[in-house]
């Protein structure tokens, strides 16, 4: 029988600070008997846990520190230098067709194409007279955002929400993506250290704008959010999770009427392949 030596993951630099190079070791059965005690539904706890736990010590920070664009760059990181196997298969409803279709990839093709933050790893601007500074969501503002995530009802397969539900589902979201606004941003001036009061005071003043205003500020914030992208090809959806580009994939069933390609760009889960490992 063959030796199996242990993965000898390369360092990477931190995609949002550039100085910070992270460096993960390949988790023992000690560490994945404590990963299995960990929640599958709380994605973004389980994964600070597992970063905490991997990372050298030599150049350990805490992962609820990193912007969420690097702890998924650090799982994608992991998986693809100890996955025996990294292809993957996307499973998708055809917009062009209405047929189920596959599409195989290969993660270790995404592995060179991270980009790093340009500038500094924030950016700011004046609004109502007051400095503002927007950031990239980190791992604790994620953990924030999973936790609200949870009260959403989920219908089962062939299962219709009842009305109560959906309106619900409708508050909760519009909760959530204020939220994430105000996680999103900071006060320089405002000279309060505890942070719980930091926030509540940043969720009063968006709170006190004008369906106007914050549509105005939420916009700017956005922009600017757009400026700082790095990491792997990635976009949030409407609650704050993070999806992963893995190429588009061609209808083998319609074509355009010229007989050009119709294509679908494809977009996945990072648990779908980021598995933690456990025992």
């Amino acid at each position: 029988m063959a030796n199996i030596l242990v993965a000898n993951i390369p360092g990477f630099p931190n995609p949002a600070n550039p100085e910070h190079k992270i460096k993960l070791n390949e988790a023992t059965v000690r560490q994945a008997l404590q990963f299995s005690g960990l929640n599958p539904d709380m994605e973004e706890a389980s994964l600070t846990a597992f970063l905490n736990e991997v990372q050298d010590p030599a150049s350990f920070v805490d992962s609820r520190t990193w912007t969420a664009q690097t702890r998924k760059l650090a799982i994608f990181w992991y998986a693809v230098q100890t996955l025996d196997d990294s292809k993957m298969t996307a499973d998708y409803d055809c917009p062009h067709c209405g047929k189920l279709h596959s599409h195989r990839y290969d993660l270790r093709n995404f592995a060179g194409q991270f980009t790093v933050i340009q500038g500094k790893p924030y950016r700011e601007f004046t609004f109502n007279d007051e400095l503002i500074r927007v950031s990239p969501l980190n791992g604790e503002a994620m953990e924030n955002l999973e936790l609200a995530r949870q009260g959403m009802h989920h219908p089962k397969p062939k299962e219709v929400l009842a009305p109560e539900q959906e309106d619900h589902n409708r508050k909760l979201l519009a909760h959530i993506r204020l939220r994430m606004l105000v996680l999103s941003v900071d006060y320089p001036n405002d000279l309060t250290e505890d942070q719980a009061e930091r926030f509540n005071r940043r969720e009063s003043k968006i709170n006190a704008l004008t369906i106007r205003q914050k549509e105005a500020f939420e916009a700017e914030v956005w922009r600017l959010q757009a400026e700082m992208e790095h990491g792997l090809k990635m976009d949030a959806d409407e609650t704050g999770e993070l999806y992963l580009y893995v190429g588009s994939h061609a209808c083998p069933n319609k074509t355009t009427e010229e007989g050009g390609v119709l294509s679908t760009a494809l977009r996945v889960p990072f648990r779908h392949y980021a598995a933690i490992p456990v025992v």
